[in-house]
């Protein structure tokens, strides 16, 4: 390899690295506050889930998150609310789970939900879901869908967490 192609290989694994992950640039929205954090990219897909917990008297808004989102090339919906009570439904062998990458959120979760896609927050809380920009492809079925990527911001403020699934999944 030339000096030239290797330097241009470099500047782009430098700055193309947070969309060498479909969800990568999300770890440098207010780092200081992650207090959890998954991620399991391979050739084929990969899940993220990120956890945040604001120091008060910083709170977490959708706007901000969302605004963030976009400004990574996420395309996000109005958000939706989902009460205490509507959480606490998303549970799998008494073990919460956010299930929205799996269908619609009174589907049953499954296995995968609590390995992939734990839920951290309790309380009511806004949920936008965002288009990625990728794919994912369900098991089984030969087709490609849309890999959405979910922010959920707790209506407090006080806590966020963003889950994201594509490819194989």
């Amino acid at each position: 390899m030339h000096a030239a192609q290797l330097l241009i290989v470099l500047v782009w694994a430098c700055t193309g690295c947070s969309r060498a992950t479909p969800s990568g640039f999300w770890p440098g929205y207010k780092a200081a506050l992650i207090v959890g954090q998954h991620s399991d990219q391979g050739p084929w897909g990969g899940t993220r889930w990120i956890q945040w917990v604001a120091k008060p008297p910083a709170r977490f808004t959708m706007a901000d998150a969302v605004t963030f989102a976009k400004s990574h090339g996420w395309k996000c919906a109005p958000p939706v609310t989902y009460t205490a009570g509507q959480l606490r439904v998303w549970q799998f062998m008494d073990k919460p789970v956010f299930p929205l990458h799996f269908g619609p959120a009174d589907r049953a979760p499954d296995d995968r939900s609590v390995e992939e896609f734990p839920r951290h927050i309790d309380g009511e809380s806004l949920v936008s879901e965002c288009d990625s920009g990728w794919i994912r492809v369900p098991p089984g079925s030969g087709k490609s869908e849309t890999a959405f990527g979910y922010i959920q911001v707790e209506v407090t403020g006080a806590r966020m967490a963003v889950y994201h699934l594509w490819g194989d999944s």
